[in-house]
């Protein structure tokens, strides 16, 4: 029977760690060209949400030379940081095109708290994160056999 998980924040550990590196591998096999001509080659990110349900309270991740991503340690001096109040916010802003990420900004639940700009270069390749999400999470879904929330 698929377990039917409703609040992002509660995913298991295994299956959030599972679709994050589906969600790389999809990215660095498809679009790490992308990273590269964008400017974020060289690049690291950090996005802090107090609920991440591996209790670190939030991940990092880092793009490459060659522009491949890949997620490592929080990292509290990335070139980028942001924050949202909840992990269910960041997945919304990454899966929902219909989010807009601006009006959680002016209510002061999701903060740029360290180099905007970089996370303003991530803008014209959402689309393609956002299809990366959407395969990494069916894939979880298949792999694990639960139902994830989507936002898509």
């Amino acid at each position: 029977m698929t377990k039917k998980i409703g609040n992002p924040a509660d995913t298991p550990v295994e299956v959030y760690h599972w679709w994050h590196d589906r969600w790389c591998e999809y990215l660095n096999s498809n679009y790490k060209d992308k990273f590269v001509e964008t400017g974020l080659a060289g690049l690291t990110c950090t996005e802090r949400s107090p609920d991440a349900p591996d209790g670190s309270g939030g991940l990092s991740y880092t793009f490459a030379t060659d522009g491949s991503v890949r997620f490592i340690p929080t990292d509290d001096s990335a070139d980028a940081i942001c924050e949202y109040d909840s992990y269910e916010l960041g997945i919304r802003c990454l899966g929902d095109p219909n989010t807009n990420a601006g009006e959680h900004i002016k209510a002061g639940r999701f903060r740029m708290v360290k180099s905007p700009e970089v996370f303003a270069m991530m803008m014209p390749i959402q689309p393609l994160m956002r299809e990366a999400f959407r395969v990494a999470i069916e894939d979880a879904e298949k792999e694990f056999d639960v139902e994830l929330p989507k936002y898509w």
